[in-house]
């Protein structure tokens, strides 16, 4: 597979004109993996031979200077002899390569990269528990109390969770606390963004912390809770994000923003101490920008798929057909809220339904285009910074002529000092702009 993509002339060409600085996701190895084990079956499973082969595949051919950076936790390609003893393999698998890793700027940008797959937590919750307790999706409660597992309400997590005939017991009530980074990154990350002097400091995150719920609990009467739709990113590990950002500040850290992928979508907005805060004091700590896939099928084509197929009665909060346009509701969703999007279903008024917004499950996000195919490009200076997310009209038109430009949203950000919040100006666009941004051209 890196030998194909690798033939591409132009990602040659691309190679050969800028350094590729690169940490990884999860299709490395495996889709939604952790440590040395898959999720693809019913069960997760221990493949360390194949952890140890697909870390040998990236560090050959992406490839990564490791070793050669003195005082740095990374390191180069490392086999270990397997004995058949889980936790044995699955240790020496995994720290067959280590990638996180910190490289500087000159005076104004420290760029840290971090993995989010090799020292991660098994996910808090199995995928069918939601529908066995009638919840259609996992609530922010459920999650925060399986992820946070015996810490959970200072150390008196519940023996049963509160859903269904609240009989079903907790099965995270022994667990350990969630963690996407592992304590050892997790403090690296933290101490070496202390003591950077760089004016900005910029996280490589492979996913996003940019809070992505579906406030249900706006839909009166209808007894839903917020709900969240993805746990495999860092929703589904609120204890460590929060405990991050809630750390950034405490020590006076300022300029970090994180730069992260992963979901298929563009996105932007601010993180506070508790994402999931949504009264109006939650102060900001950080920026992050989610920049979607070249070439990915976008987040939008999925939930739409699934809804039209499964879920025919949240259809009009993911999509809407007009004049056999297709509406990419979802991105109201996730800006203005549920009941924006169901007023909006219902009149096809954009300009009343976002003045039903916003989404106070999400705070401080300000953009996302769920449907985007593009890249982004983000300029940092000693006076500011500035990002702008590019979304392609066609990645699938040949390539003898490069793909359209849709729309490209644009974001500045001033430098703020210790105690002061990140502000985002923006977005701006230029040729145009994605739904809710403008109306359908219907």
């Amino acid at each position: 597979l890196y030998k194909t993509y690798l033939a591409d002339t132009h990602l040659q060409a691309a190679r050969a004109r800028w350094p590729f600085i690169c940490t990884w996701d999860d299709h490395e190895f495996a889709n939604d993996s952790y440590q040395s084990y898959s999720t693809y079956g019913s069960a997760p499973e221990l493949q360390a031979a194949r952890k140890q082969h697909a870390n040998r595949a990236w560090f050959e051919y992406i490839p990564a200077v490791l070793d050669e950076r003195a005082g740095q936790p990374a390191h180069g390609f490392r086999p270990g002899a397997l004995n058949g003893i889980e936790a044995h393999d699955n240790r020496v698998a995994r720290d067959s390569l280590c990638i996180y890793r910190q490289l500087h700027w000159g005076q104004n940008l420290d760029l840290l990269l971090t993995d989010s797959r090799s020292y991660r937590s098994p996910p808090c919750l199995p995928p069918e528990l939601a529908g066995e307790l009638g919840l259609p999706l996992n609530t922010v409660e459920l999650v925060a109390i399986a992820d946070a597992g015996r810490a959970y309400a200072e150390g008196k997590p519940p023996a049963t969770l509160p859903y269904g005939d609240g009989a079903t017991p907790n099965p995270a009530r022994e667990r350990e606390p969630g963690s996407m980074l592992g304590l050892a990154q997790r403090d690296w990350l933290l101490d070496a963004l202390s003591a950077s002097p760089a004016r900005w400091k910029v996280w490589g995150n492979a996913l996003p912390l940019l809070p992505l719920r579906l406030d249900m609990s706006a839909i009166p009467f209808a007894g839903y809770q917020d709900s969240i739709f993805n746990i495999d990113s860092w929703s589904g590990y609120p204890s460590e994000s929060a405990y991050l950002m809630c750390e950034l500040a405490r020590r006076q850290v300022s300029g970090v923003v994180s730069l992260s992928g992963d979901h298929h979508m563009h996105g932007a907005g601010t993180i506070a101490c508790d994402a999931s805060a949504a009264e109006a004091g939650a102060v900001p700590v950080i920026a992050e920008f989610n920049v979607a896939g070249i070439s990915s099928s976008p987040l939008f084509e999925e939930l739409a798929f699934v809804a039209r197929r499964d879920h025919p009665e949240f259809q009009p909060i993911v999509y809407d057909e007009q004049d056999g346009e297709v509406i990419p509701v979802w991105n109201m969703t996730m800006l203005d809220g549920v009941f924006a999007s169901l007023s909006y279903s219902k009149t096809g008024l954009t300009t009343l339904a976002r003045w039903l917004g916003p989404n106070r499950a999400n705070p401080g996000l300000s953009y996302v285009d769920t449907t985007a195919n593009g890249y982004g490009l983000a300029r940092f200076t000693a006076t500011g910074a500035e990002v702008e997310l590019v979304t392609m009209s066609d990645c699938r038109a040949p390539f003898s002529e490069p793909p359209a430009i849709a729309n490209s949203a644009h974001f500045e950000l001033a430098p703020w000092q210790a105690g002061q919040r990140p502000t985002i100006k923006g977005p701006s666009f230029r040729l145009g702009a994605p739904f809710p941004f403008a109306a359908p051209t219907v």
